[in-house]
């Protein structure tokens, strides 16, 4: 199990990254309401992935895992 670089920070750094591209490609479209459409789709579709990939973690890993999840946050370094 990883625990360094961004891994250190977030369990899930590839969907941060997809967030602040989806943040930028609204920002470059001019359009909060972009912003909002592409979070939105972020947050149902990939909020349903991260869901199953962490039970799954959970399962491989047991109590390992359960700590380092209680360490780190899931997508934005000390807030979520």
């Amino acid at each position: 199990m990883v625990q360094t670089g961004p891994y250190r920070y977030v369990r899930h750094p590839s969907y941060t990254g997809l967030i602040i591209i989806f943040v930028g490609l609204g920002l470059a479209l001019q359009s909060w309401g972009a912003i909002l459409a592409l979070m939105l789709i972020f947050a149902v579709v990939w909020g349903l992935r991260i869901y199953v990939e962490e039970k799954a973690l959970i399962s491989a890993l047991g109590e390992p895992y359960r700590v380092y999840a209680r360490k780190t946050k899931q997508l934005i370094p000390y807030v979520f």
